[in-house]
């Protein structure tokens, strides 16, 4: 629900009554990224803050948007 209303406040914003995947793609991250939850196991040197955000961009690039 807070992606929902964060893009339809984006899209108001941008002067649009519709949301377009961009606008919900652009939200992801902030909204998301302190949702997720990082496996002690996994290997990297990053903050678990920075592997969030880095999980969700590699999520966001390897799934296309519906059409």
């Amino acid at each position: 629900m807070a992606l929902y209303r964060a893009a339809q406040a984006r899209a108001a914003l941008h002067g649009r009554d519709y949301v377009t995947p961009d606008d919900m793609k652009s939200l992801v991250i902030p909204v998301f990224s302190h949702r997720v939850a990082v496996n002690s196991r996994y290997a990297s040197t990053l903050k678990k803050s920075h592997q969030a955000d880095q999980i969700l961009r590699d999520l966001l690039e390897t799934i296309p948007v519906p059409v």
